[in-house]
């Protein structure tokens, strides 16, 4: 007990208990001084880490000289035991002790200014922009640039930074901007600034990709979208047999980095969603994203192709859950596609299929139950679509799919005040999402704001001036709002066949121009009566013919037209509301009927003059 209680006097007469305490105050605050200026001087990760191994590495050296030598007026000398005769004065040592007093009060004093700045200072205060801190913790990862030699591996790319929206996009605290939005960018000379300014974000991932045979080269860059400064880069040079080893530390490099500057500690762990095989197979992932690659072209070749690779992912990985999602997906767009009829039950068949190995392998998996949710929207089934979404945005609470696909199925039932306030949230995570502004359109005409609903159609052709149906939404739009002239313009440049023929009867209808409604109509019946009833029914509304009108509705419902999910936010259809067809056709198609509950407040008057 004696040789311990001496011992101790001796650590403290030596001031070894004031050197540590002074080493950890002066430790702590140069760590927090570089966690400030090392982001805004664009230094890369390793820096901090080497300075923290040092300032560890550094503290028990620190111990030992403090207790080997002792700081005199003569200079630096060796300290004496205490019963030695040359031995420090004890009020020299005081002198020594109060010194290290006043240093470490000094440090202490730093570090409160420091933890006062990072509470209050510029980084949490209000902008003059009225923008709080909360907004600066947005990004959006742009489509990296396919660096090959080859042209084709412009699809695997697209599927890295698809990878890393998934991942960053669950980070707590942190707003990624979704993917449609994103990719609007792909080799556009835009500089950052702009591009932060159209997507609503302050920092911007962007990067390129290169293959070649067996080796993966990735440049990663996090930009200020202010002013452009890089804030952090990155590169990596794998085999690509380690593609997902090399994802997983990319993800978490960018995730760092940002912790470092926007989110502070507490990132979590792997991603609770996952487009990856559960056997690590990376020649199934690759089909598959050459898969995803054919999808989003929307062409009925293209979604078959689609289909192909998806099949041979599930062939090199039967329990690839991610892969029966999408192949899920593409078999209902093809039956949506479809004539009614056995190609169409053939196709909603496999779709039933794959759905269901897909949530039987993962009861999880977002994807899956957003696949399952659209299949049964298309086969009009509406309640069990809405559960299945609901569910899928539970999984994935940032999926703006997830939303946009709620928002629809709560427009089908006639809630369309809460489908358009979901789908404005959906689109401040993908502000450029041309589907949403599509659906958007249509249910602000169902409310009755065609202004509005006009200009989210002129918005979606903006973003996508090529894409089949937009222009024929445009001339729906622009009759309700009362310009047949424009409605005209929008109809003629309709790329798609199909809905350019459905937009000129409509138009010319508008018009009181029956010399060319009348043949126009014909034309739609004899090629499209399979595959768009519904619209020939808006028509025959639109002419003021409620017979062919409501017989028309009910070949749609016989054919399952997928159409019939907009029938209680279709104006034209609305003025026939009080006609007893209009509620035995609800409770037919198991919708609510204006005025029940579920259909909507104001439904009245909505109807189109």
């Amino acid at each position: 007990m004696n040789s311990s209680s001496s011992f101790l006097e001796e650590l403290k007469r030596r001031h070894v208990v004031r050197v540590a305490l002074a080493y950890g105050a002066a430790a702590w605050l140069v760590l927090q001084m570089a966690g400030l200026v090392l982001p805004a001087l664009g230094s890369p990760l390793w820096v901090f880490r080497v300075l923290l191994g040092v300032v560890a590495l550094l503290f028990p050296i620190a111990l030992v000289l403090a207790w080997a030598f002792e700081v005199t007026p003569e200079g630096v000398r060796r300290t004496e035991p205490a019963d030695s005769p040359i031995a420090r004065p004890i009020a020299q040592g005081r002198r020594v002790g109060g010194t290290l007093n006043t240093l470490t009060i000094a440090v202490l004093a730093g570090a409160v200014a420091v933890l006062a700045w990072r509470q209050f200072g510029p980084s949490r205060a209000t902008s003059g922009r009225g923008t709080s801190a909360a907004s600066d913790r947005s990004i959006a990862v742009l489509p990296f640039v396919n660096a090959s030699d080859d042209s084709t591996n412009q699809y695997f790319s697209d599927g890295l930074s698809e990878d890393l929206i998934i991942a960053l996009s669950q980070l707590p605290g942190l707003r990624v901007i979704g993917r449609e939005s994103s990719f609007q960018f792909r080799g556009k000379d835009l500089d950052s600034k702009m591009i932060g300014q159209k997507l609503g974000v302050t920092h911007l991932l962007e990067g390129s990709v290169s293959r070649e045979d067996d080796e993966v080269r990735i440049r990663a860059e996090l930009v200020d979208a202010a002013d452009g400064s890089m804030l952090w880069s990155v590169r990596y040079d794998r085999p690509y047999r380690k593609l997902f080893a090399l994802q997983d530390d990319l993800t978490k490099a960018v995730a760092t980095a940002l912790e470092a500057r926007l989110l502070g500690p507490g990132r979590p762990g792997a991603p609770a969603q996952s487009d990856r095989p559960p056997g690590g197979s990376v020649p199934a992932y690759n089909v598959f994203l050459e898969g995803n690659f054919y999808f989003r072209r929307f062409t009925e070749p293209d979604l078959r192709t689609a289909i192909d690779y998806y099949r041979q992912a599930i062939r090199l990985d039967a329990q690839y859950a991610a892969a029966y999602a999408a192949l899920s997906h593409a078999w209902t767009d093809v039956g949506r596609g479809s004539p009614a009829g056995p190609e169409r039950r053939q196709a909603y068949d496999s779709a039933r299929a794959a759905a269901d190995a897909a949530l039987s392998l993962d009861p999880d998996l977002a994807d899956g139950h957003l696949s399952r949710g659209i299949l049964l929207q298309s086969q009009l089934d509406w309640r069990d679509s809405e559960a299945e979404y609901r569910r899928a945005l539970e999984l994935a609470p940032s999926s703006g799919p997830a939303q946009r696909y709620l928002a629809s199925a709560l427009a089908t039932l006639g809630q369309l005040d809460e489908a358009v306030r979901l789908f404005r949230q959906a689109l401040q995570a993908d502000p450029l999402d041309a589907f949403a502004y599509s659906d958007l359109a249509w249910d602000l005409a169902g409310l009755g704001r065609y202004e509005e609903g006009a200009a989210a159609a002129r918005r979606v052709i903006a973003l996508q001036p090529t894409s089949p149906g937009r222009h024929a939404a445009l001339a729906w739009n622009e009759v309700l709002r009362g310009d047949t002239a424009a409605a005209l313009r929008a109809a003629l440049a309709e790329p798609s066949p199909g809905a350019r023929r459905a937009a000129l009867a409509l138009a010319y209808t508008a018009l009181g121009d029956r010399a060319r409604a009348d043949p126009a109509l014909d034309t739609l019946v004899s090629i499209d009566g399979n595959v768009n009833a519904f619209g020939i029914a808006e028509i025959y509304a639109l002419r003021r013919e409620p017979d062919p009108a409501f017989a028309w509705l009910d070949r749609a419902w016989r054919q399952h037209d997928p159409g019939i999910s907009g029938f209680l936010a279709d104006p034209f259809l609305l003025r026939y509301r009080d006609d007893p067809r209009y509620a035995a056709f609800c409770r037919k198609a198991g919708l609510p009927p204006p005025g029940e509950a579920g259909a909507g407040a104001g439904m009245k008057a909505r109807s189109a003059a």
